[in-house]
């Protein structure tokens, strides 16, 4: 996912690292510690979510929207919020409901 997205020293890990895994010899466990330990390294770096962005990134915007849980969307966006269900869906309009009674109990 990174390949074309990273410059410099990040881009050369992932050169790195591909070139590890797509050798034709044996994999060896020595190669096996070394790419866990790039690819640890690397996930501290690029973010895993697919959106581009930092988890720092993505939770200073989804504060700023102060949305509830459910409302990214183009299919439900749950790596943005943590959603499990859309936000204006019968689920959550049950689960939301149901909230507000045991509130009010």
């Amino acid at each position: 996912m990174a390949e074309g997205k990273v410059k410099g020293s990040v881009a050369q890990e992932v050169y790195s690292i591909r070139n590890i895994l797509e050798n034709t010899c044996k994999f060896t466990q020595e190669e096996e510690q070394l790419v866990h330990k790039k690819m640890d390294a690397l996930k501290a770096t690029i973010p895993c979510s697919g959106l581009g962005i930092s988890e720092k990134e993505r939770v200073k915007i989804v504060s700023a929207m102060g949305f509830p849980r459910g409302h990214w969307f183009n299919q439900l966006a749950s790596e943005m919020d943590g959603a499990q269900h859309p936000a204006w869906s019968d689920t959550a309009n049950n689960l939301m409901n149901f909230e507000e009674i045991r509130r009010m109990i």
